[in-house]
């Protein structure tokens, strides 16, 4: 998903958690990924009707991942604008990807151009091509 904060807008968030309840969790989990930033364990549960809840965990704009209890899905959120979801059972990433609120074909056009402004063509460094084509197959 692109572009997006480390805490999602709750158009992305209703998406999320209607895609986790298709993949038959009524909850998520959220864990902040920067060691600096954790308050006691790190884990917080998330539920699916209180955007306020998960919104008030942002006191702090560092990269986190949501999924699920029962282990059929996550996204990693990064604080570089992208989040990448993964899951093991379709139905998950299929509702997800009717309910955001822009279509992947845009969002991946429009990573792809701000990508292209940090990294250059042909760069060692570049793993975008190998992710674009990953995903491109898997639309």
């Amino acid at each position: 998903m692109y572009p997006t904060e480390p805490i999602l807008p709750e158009a992305t968030f209703d998406a999320i958690v209607n895609a986790a309840s298709v993949a038959g969790d009524d909850s998520l989990w959220l864990r902040y990924l920067e060691e600096e930033y954790r308050e006691g364990t790190g884990y917080w549960a998330v539920s699916g009707d209180d955007f306020p809840g998960y919104q008030s965990l942002g006191w702090i704009a560092v990269r986190n991942a949501l999924f699920s209890p029962s282990g059929r899905w996550g996204i990693l959120i990064s604080d570089d604008d992208i989040a990448i979801a993964g899951a093991r059972d379709e139905a998950f990433i299929e509702s997800l990807s009717r309910s955001i609120p822009r279509s992947l074909h845009d969002q991946l056009t429009d990573f792809s151009a701000y990508y292209r402004t940090y990294v250059k063509e042909g760069d060692p460094e570049d793993r975008l091509p190998a992710l674009l084509e990953h995903l491109k197959d898997n639309e």
